[in-house]
C-alpha cells in the first residue's frame, strides 16, 4: 500500500512538476527558451507547483493543495504510520483509518491538479500535451 500511496501523493507532485515545466514553455518566446528551461531545471517540482498556482492566480487552491501535501509529509514522517501502512493490504485497507486520511489527501492533491489544468488558462494546452 505504501506504492500506492506515494502514487496519490508525492509521485503526483512530481509528474505535476515535470508536466508543468512543459506546458509553460508557452510563456517565453523562443530566444530566451534555454535560460527559462534552466531556471525551471533547477526549481524542485513544488516550487514549479506553487508558481504555476501563483502565475494563474488559484491561490486559494494552491493553499489548499499544498496543506494536504503538507498533511502528507507529516504522515511520511512519524514512524508509526509509516510503519502501520507497510502493513495494510487490499483486503484491510478500508478498514483503516489511516487509508482514509491518505486517500482523503491524494483527492485533494488531485482537485489541485485538476484545477491548475483545467480551471485556468492552462486548459488550452493541457489536453493536447498532458493527456495522451
Amino acid at each position: 500500500m505504501t506504492r500506492n500511496a506515494k502514487l496519490r501523493t508525492s509521485r503526483k507532485v512530481l509528474f505535476a512538476g515535470g508536466l508543468l515545466l512543459i506546458l509553460l514553455c508557452h510563456l517565453c518566446r523562443a530566444e530566451d527558451m534555454e535560460r527559462f528551461l534552466t531556471r525551471w531545471f533547477t526549481a524542485s517540482p513544488s516550487d514549479r507547483l506553487a508558481a504555476a498556482f501563483l502565475h494563474y492566480e488559484a491561490v486559494d487552491e494552491g493553499a489548499r493543495t499544498f496543506a494536504a501535501y503538507d498533511r502528507w509529509i507529516a504522515l511520511m514522517q512519524d514512524r508509526g504510520k509509516r510503519e502501520a501502512l507497510k502493513t495494510l493490504t487490499a483486503a484491510t485497507r478500508d478498514d483503516s483509518h489511516l487509508w482514509h486520511e491518505i486517500r482523503g489527501i491524494g483527492e485533494e492533491l488531485q482537485r489541485g491538479m485538476n484545477v491548475l489544468l483545467f480551471d485556468t488558462p492552462l486548459k488550452r494546452l493541457a489536453p493536447q500535451y498532458a493527456i495522451f
